[in-house]
C-alpha cells in the first residue's frame, strides 16, 4: 500500500536529469513543427486560431481593450497582442503556436530534473500535451505548466511562489477562477497554510463573480455564453442560478454528469493514460477539480472530448500526481523483489500503448497507417 510519507522522489544520477532537457526540446520541436505545418496546411485561421488573432489585432492595431473580455475575460490578450509587434502579420500564427508548443513542452524539462528520465518521457508521452498543442490555439494551454508548478511549490514549501501560480488561472480565463479557489483549499486543507489559502479562495471568487456577472457581460453583445450557453444552460442564466439547480436539484446534476457513457471514457482516458496512478494522491488532484467538474456538467461533447483542450486545466495536476507515485513504486518494487527495472519497463509499455491510442503524435499516426495498409491487404 503507498503511504503518504514514502519518497516521492529517487536519487537520479546528473545524466539522468539532463534528459529532461533532452526530452525538453524534442517534445518542443516536435509540436511546434506540427502544429505549424497544420496551419499551413489547412490555413486553420477559420477556428479559434482565428479568432485570436483577430482579438489579438484589434487591441495591437486600435486599442480596443474591450477584446479582452469578449465572451471571456482573458486579461493576458494584451500581452500576446505584442505578436504584431514583434513579428510581420502574416508570422503571427506561427508565432503563437511556437509559443503554445514551449510553454506545453517546458513540464517534461522540470519533470525530469525533480523526478527523473522515467517521469520526463511520461509527459512527452501524456496525450493532452498533443491535443492541446495541436487543437488550433487557446490560452488554456498556460495551465498545464501552471498547475504543475503551483503542485510542485506548494508541496515543497515555497508558498510565494505557490500563491503567485495559484492566482495565474484566473487570468487565463474566468472559470479558471474555480481553479484559484481550489488551489487555496488546498493549500488551506492539504498544506495547513491558512491564509495564503483563503486569500487564493476569496481572490477567485471575487474574480469570478466580477467577471462572469458584471465584465464579460459589458463587453459582450451576445448573451449565449459562459453559462448561458447551450452547454450549461439547463443549470439557469446565471452563476448563482447554476448554484441553486445543483444544490436543490442534486439528482438531475448527477444524471447530466454520470448518464452520459462518453463521459465515462473521457474520464477514463485521462486516467487510465496515466495508470490511475493520480487517484492514489487523491489531495493533489483538487485544483483538477474544477476543470473535470465543467466537463461533466456540460451538454456540449466537445467539453468532455478527450481530443479537445478542455482537459488543460486537469492535465498538469494529473501528471504532477502521476510522479508522486512514481518513486514509492520503485520502492516496493524493489522491496517485493520483483524488481525496479521490469516494473519501469512495465509503466512505460502502458504509457506508450495510451499515447499511441489517443494522442495525435508521429508514433500514433504512423501505427494507424500501417493498420489500415494491412487491413487493405
Amino acid at each position: 500500500m503507498l503511504k503518504e510519507h514514502a519518497p516521492a522522489l529517487l536519487p537520479e544520477p546528473p545524466a539522468g536529469r539532463s534528459v529532461g532537457g533532452a526530452v525538453f526540446a524534442v517534445l518542443f520541436g516536435l509540436l511546434a513543427v506540427m502544429s505549424c505545418f497544420k496551419y499551413l496546411a489547412l490555413h486553420s485561421t477559420v477556428f479559434d486560431l482565428g479568432v485570436f488573432l483577430s482579438n489579438l489585432h484589434s487591441l495591437h492595431v486600435a486599442g480596443q481593450w474591450w477584446r479582452a473580455f469578449l465572451g471571456h475575460a482573458q486579461p493576458l490578450l494584451p500581452v500576446y497582442a505584442q505578436v504584431y509587434r514583434l513579428a510581420p502579420d502574416q508570422a503571427a500564427p506561427l508565432a503563437l503556436l511556437v509559443s503554445q508548443a514551449f510553454v506545453l513542452a517546458l513540464p517534461a524539462f522540470f519533470a525530469g530534473r525533480r523526478h527523473g528520465t522515467l517521469a520526463a518521457l511520461a509527459y512527452a508521452l501524456f496525450f493532452p500535451v498533443w491535443t492541446n498543442a495541436l487543437f488550433d490555439f487557446h490560452l488554456d494551454h498556460l495551465l498545464v505548466p501552471i498547475l504543475y508548478g503551483f503542485l510542485a511549490a506548494a508541496t515543497t514549501g515555497r508558498i510565494g511562489w505557490a500563491v503567485v501560480l495559484g492566482l495565474a488561472p484566473s487570468l487565463v480565463k474566468e472559470p479558471y477562477a474555480l481553479t484559484t479557489i481550489c488551489c487555496g483549499a488546498y493549500l488551506w486543507l492539504c498544506q495547513e497554510r491558512r491564509g495564503p489559502g483563503l486569500f487564493l479562495a476569496a481572490f477567485g471568487a471575487l474574480y469570478f463573480y466580477v467577471a462572469t456577472s458584471l465584465v464579460v457581460p459589458f463587453c459582450t453583445v451576445d448573451p449565449g455564453l459562459g453559462v448561458q450557453s447551450g452547454a450549461f444552460s439547463w443549470l439557469g442564466g446565471s452563476p448563482g442560478a447554476a448554484l441553486t439547480t445543483l444544490v436543490t436539484q442534486p439528482g438531475k446534476a448527477l444524471a447530466v454528469m454520470f448518464g452520459v457513457p462518453a463521459k465515462w471514457k473521457y474520464l477514463f482516458f485521462l486516467f487510465g493514460s496515466l495508470i490511475f496512478f493520480p487517484l492514489l494522491r487523491p489531495k493533489l488532484l483538487l485544483p483538477a477539480l474544477p476543470t473535470i467538474a465543467l466537463s461533466l456538467l456540460s451538454t456540449n461533447p466537445g467539453y468532455y472530448g478527450w481530443a479537445n483542450h478542455y482537459t488543460a486545466g486537469a492535465a498538469g495536476v494529473l501528471f504532477f500526481a502521476f510522479c508522486q507515485v512514481l518513486g514509492p513504486v520503485r520502492v516496493l518494487a524493489r522491496q517485493s523483489g520483483a524488481g525496479a527495472g521490469r516494473v519501469v519497463f512495465a509503466v512505460m509499455g502502458w504509457l506508450v500503448i495510451a499515447h499511441v491510442m489517443l494522442a495525435p503524435s508521429p508514433a500514433s499516426r504512423l501505427d494507424r497507417k500501417s493498420t489500415r495498409l494491412n487491413s487493405s491487404h
